[in-house]
């Protein structure tokens, strides 16, 4: 499609250039639309890209965790995992979700407690106890 838009200004710069030459308003006109035509297949050709990267990545984007859930999930041992899945998190994924902002204040709490009770990873609990953690 970029072709098609450089193929039309191409095209317009020579009705331009016969314009001129012939001091005709109409080749100009013809010039113009051309020109006019050439953007809008960039601005159209811009827009679909547009959707189709913001599908891919929507598409590739990992969900960390199911924060929607009515209680937190039991663990082994019978103690209360703060978030769904949070057993299965990685140290980083765990420090992405705190930084993230979506846990409330008790929700960061008992992160810290279960984290204590059960891995102890030190960059989950730096990050989880700092106080600017949002």
């Amino acid at each position: 499609m970029i072709f098609t838009s450089l193929g039309l200004l191409l095209v317009a710069l020579g009705f331009l250039l016969a314009g001129i030459a012939k001091s005709s308003v109409a080749l100009l006109m013809v010039s113009l639309f051309l020109t006019v035509g050439a953007g809008l297949v960039l601005v159209l050709v811009t827009a679909a890209a547009q959707r189709i990267v913001a599908a891919q990545q929507q598409q590739t984007a990992p969900t960390l965790v199911d924060l929607t859930a009515a209680t937190p999930a039991a663990a082994p041992n019978g103690a209360s995992a703060p978030v769904v899945g949070y057993d299965d998190m990685t140290a980083e994924q765990v420090v992405r979700l705190v930084r993230s902002g979506a846990l409330s204040d008790e929700q960061l709490t008992m992160l810290v407690e279960y984290e204590e009770r059960h891995q102890a990873r030190k960059t989950v609990l730096d990050r989880a106890k700092a106080p600017a953690r949002r």
